[in-house]
């Protein structure tokens, strides 16, 4: 626990990288933690462009596939699988198509440069255990917010697109590398987060107010809470290529999986941890949010969702169940639990 609370050290990470500088001052805001992350709302942060050259985000296709001991999905260190490990296509209302192009044994990254030259953009998934820069970025952004990340790389050229529009189950931190992007977004005025195993699939736009445009130069970041309608392209007349650290907040890290984890450690029945779930689902949806050692005031706001939300199961009735039930959770969290009598 010690590494994931220091946030400092995180933070320090990311600035030693010009390329990431603008992701730390995001971090850094004082109302990102309690304001902005998981409110529904978008934020961004200019940047200066820092030395990332294309040709060697390209190359990654080409690299053994292991940083600091991990290994990506190509097995036994093989060549890069199209669909698994990188994807090769474009958006092309009102479909997404993909290269038609052959790629030729462990030739990834010729195949990617042909494609770009023919209008398609380039996917390179879990990119972070290609490249040991992109990887500290990573893990620095895991460490701040004490939840798991991985990075895709997007090269896309001139006038297009990537992707489809669409909407993600993980919240997105966006730095753009090289050249430029429109970001095209929906924000939620009443917000509330997807169900953590929901499929990425369109929302109905009446859940959310007006489109907005963020346009991001190279060192520029952006973030985009899951469950937000959004697209993306090229918005200049050059290679565009950004990193996206997708942070999954798993049903184990939200203040659901907090409370889960406070029944069983007040020795609960089972009906109690079914009439929990129910809860998150319906009547109670802020137990979808991620549950941060960081936010302010976690363990008294703990206390109070322990109350709120744990006095309507039926199996936790009594003090003595719900302060043990609050300290379970606080140890969860990592934190001190409450002196006697608090």
């Amino acid at each position: 626990m010690a590494a994931l609370l220091d946030g400092d050290a995180a933070l320090a990470a990311l600035d030693a990288d010009a390329a990431f500088a603008a992701l730390a001052r995001l971090l850094r805001r004082p109302d990102f933690l309690d304001g902005v992350f998981e409110s529904g709302r978008c934020a961004s942060e200019p940047g200066a462009a820092a030395a990332f050259d294309v040709a060697a985000v390209l190359d990654l296709l080409d690299a053994s596939a292991s940083v600091a001991g991990c290994e990506a999905g190509a097995p036994e260190g093989g060549p890069p699988r199209r669909g698994v490990d990188y994807e090769l296509g474009r958006w092309a209302p009102p479909a997404w198509e993909r290269y038609a192009g052959a790629v030729a044994a462990g030739g990834a990254a010729a195949a990617a440069r042909a494609a770009l030259a023919g209008g398609y953009s380039v996917t390179i998934r879990h990119a972070e255990l290609r490249s040991r820069r992109l990887a500290a970025a990573c893990f620095a952004v895991q460490d701040f917010l004490g939840l798991p990340a991985q990075a895709n790389v997007y090269v896309t050229p001139p006038g297009a697109s990537a992707a489809r529009p669409h909407v993600d189950r993980h919240c997105v931190f966006a730095v753009q590398l090289a050249g430029a992007k429109r970001w095209c977004l929906r924000e939620a005025d009443d917000y509330v987060p997807p169900p953590a195993r929901e499929r990425a699939t369109a929302r109905a736009d009446a859940a959310y107010g007006g489109e907005r445009a963020v346009d991001l130069a190279a060192g520029g970041a952006l973030y985009v809470p899951r469950g937000a309608p959004h697209c993306c392209e090229n918005a200049g007349d050059a290679l565009s290529v950004h990193v996206s650290f997708g942070v999954d907040v798993h049903a184990p890290l939200t203040w659901e999986g907090a409370l889960q984890a406070a029944l069983r450690g007040a020795g609960a029945a089972p009906g109690a941890h079914a009439a929990l779930r129910g809860l998150a689902l319906g009547d109670a949806p802020f137990l979808r949010h991620a549950c941060l050692h960081r936010r302010a005031g976690a363990a008294d706001r703990l206390r109070r969702e322990a109350a709120r939300a744990l006095g309507v199961v039926e199996a936790l009735d009594g003090a003595a169940v719900e302060a043990r039930a609050t300290d379970a959770g606080l140890a969860y969290l990592g934190l001190a639990p409450r002196a006697p009598g608090a």
